[in-house]
């Protein structure tokens, strides 16, 4: 995936870069970099954003895991 491609899909699921970043679990300067083609995701968070790609119920998964861990800290 690059970063045309990330920067495609944070737009497309209606997200900001803090927001998008918070889902995967990276900083936003990560995701930043990322979309600017300095960087490039590695490992399961490449897997995690193709598979998101695919099949937006997945991402409607990982904001629900985000949203159980923020309430979890919460306590």
């Amino acid at each position: 995936m690059d970063n045309t491609e990330i920067r495609n899909l944070r737009n497309r699921l209606q997200l900001s870069v803090a927001e998008f970043a918070g889902i995967l679990s990276v900083s936003k300067d990560t995701l930043y970099s990322w979309e600017l083609g300095r960087r490039v995701p590695m490992g399961l968070t490449k897997k995690v954003l193709k598979l998101i790609a695919e099949d937006q119920d997945i991402y409607k998964k990982f904001v629900h895991m985000t949203e159980v861990e923020r309430e979890q800290k919460r306590r």
